[in-house]
This record gives structure tokens, sequence and C-alpha cells, in this order.
């Protein structure tokens, strides 16, 4: 049975290069967490997860599911150290152009390597109406809950 080590919320923001469109193709991802307050951990002395940034590619529109998600990462501690991160699998749609996504990744490196992370984000799309007639989503801004275990 896995150890729950941490639990806790954050937002985020998300950058698509080239921006959404109604048409469904390849994008590139970057993601900014930021956790406030920073997350407490059981590691020494008092370290903190602070933030996130993750970076990857998706094949998606802003009406139909997000497919083939690649993505890695890093988690960034209080103690300024980082912990490597590279996503498992995903789950993610569009609801009326917002994207949800549930995403496991495994710790490659850093603190609580071999750990799992599960992420559960909800966001607001900009420009969803705009897509949906015709013109694009460059941004999506939102909550991000997040969950690490170790084995």
């Amino acid at each position: 049975m896995a150890t729950h080590v941490l639990a806790g919320a954050g937002v985020y923001t998300d950058e698509y290069i080239p921006p959404i469109t109604r048409r469904t193709r390849e994008h590139r991802i970057t993601s900014d967490i930021v956790f406030a307050p920073a997350i407490p951990t059981d590691l020494p002395p008092s370290v903190q997860l602070q933030a996130a940034h993750l970076s990857g590619s998706s094949t998606e529109s802003c009406t139909g599911p997000v497919e083939n998600p690649q993505s890695e990462g890093t988690l960034t501690w209080s103690d300024g150290t980082t912990s490597s991160i590279s996503l498992i699998s995903q789950s993610a749609e569009r609801v009326e152009g917002h994207p949800i996504c549930h995403s496991t990744w495994t710790v490659t490196s850093g603190h609580y390597a071999e750990g799992t992370v599960h992420t559960l984000a909800v966001a607001l799309a900009s420009d969803d109406t705009a897509c949906l007639a015709g013109g694009s989503i460059h941004t999506a801004t939102g909550s991000v809950v997040i969950i690490l275990t170790l084995p």
C-alpha cells in the first residue's frame, strides 16, 4: 500500500503554442503551477513544495479530447532543490472548451524519487467562445490538486 506524503492545491497557467483552434493538431504546452501557501512535507527542516513547471505536447482542438500527451517537469522545494517528474498517464478532455485533466507522474530524481504524483487540474480556458466561433485559445488558467505517494 502506498504511503501518502503530501496533498495540497495550487493555481496554474497553461500556454499553448500554436494556439488551440477548432482544428485538431499538435501543440506544445507549458504549465506553471504555484502552491500558495506552500505545501508542507515530512522532510526536515520544514521543506515545502512551492511550485511546479511542466512542459510537453498533446494533440487537441477546442472541442475534442486531449490525445497523445507527453510531458516532463520539475517540482520546486523551499530548500532550493528540485525533483524531476515524468508523465506516466493522462486522462483529459475539454468540456465547452475548458480543460479537465487527471495526470499520473513518476518522480525520477530529487526529493521523493520513485514516488508517484497525481494531479487533477480544472481550468477555465481563455477565449473559449472565440475558439468555438473560429478563433483560438492561447492560455488556460485554473486550479490543481496534487497528491504525492511513496511505494
